[in-house]
């Protein structure tokens, strides 16, 4: 799987893979190598747990539960979210950086249908959660970031996964608030409420997905 050569997206939809990748050392403010390696094990995402815990204890500590200011995904726990969801319809990528997880990402690669009338008529996969390092968001650390373009990297990961998957690219998710903003800069477009998650509901159509994914959005 690649994120620029079209002849290369359409390898087996399960196939494990490890990808290299750019982000950005924000506080050096210059870009450093990176790796997406799919499906870790119940292990690798308890050992990110206990490192990104830290942070979410702190968060929790710190902030009521109805405090505005309280990070959106600080009760977020990724063992519990990937225990026992099926194998062959959820997968996990983790994006790697100086040997911590710098981010995560969960899709269901089972196609379902869009939200709209009019996109109903065509497949995506759902991104059911994307989150990157406490370390990296502002909610938790305010400007002193360590990494930027984490969030970036696992989205074209989640396009690339579309199109091995037949979807053309495109995506479908609900969206924390804080989250919206990110969406809306990469084309993903607003297109109603889901009631159960009381979030709103964004698609990426497939025009918009190969920009994502070529790094033009």
């Amino acid at each position: 799987m690649s994120f620029r050569r079209r002849e290369e997206w359409m390898e087996p939809a399960f196939e494990k893979f490890r990808i290299g990748v750019k982000i950005v050392d924000a506080a050096r403010n210059r870009t450093v190598s990176a790796e997406l390696v799919s499906d870790p094990g119940l292990k690798e995402l308890y050992e990110t747990e206990k490192e990104w815990g830290v942070y979410r204890s702190g968060a929790i500590a710190q902030f009521r539960l109805d405090d505005p200011n309280r990070p959106e995904s600080a009760h977020w726990n990724w063992v519990r979210k990937f225990s026992g969801r099926p194998a062959r319809t959820f997968r996990i990528c983790s994006l790697v950086a100086e040997k911590s997880v710098q981010g995560l990402l969960m899709i269901c690669t089972d196609p379902t249908s869009g939200h709209t009338a009019t996109s109903q008529k065509e497949m995506f996969l759902y991104i059911s959660f994307l989150e990157s390092a406490p370390w990296n968001l502002r909610e938790y650390v305010g400007a002193n970031i360590k990494y930027s373009g984490v969030g970036s990297a696992l989205l074209r990961c989640a396009v690339a996964l579309s199109f091995d998957m037949g979807c053309q690219g495109r995506l479908m998710l609900t969206a924390l608030p804080n989250a919206e903003r990110f969406y809306l800069k990469r084309k993903f477009e607003h297109v109603g409420w889901d009631a159960h998650e009381k979030l709103n509901v964004y698609e990426l159509n497939a025009s918009n997905a190969l920009a994502v994914l070529e790094g033009r959005s």
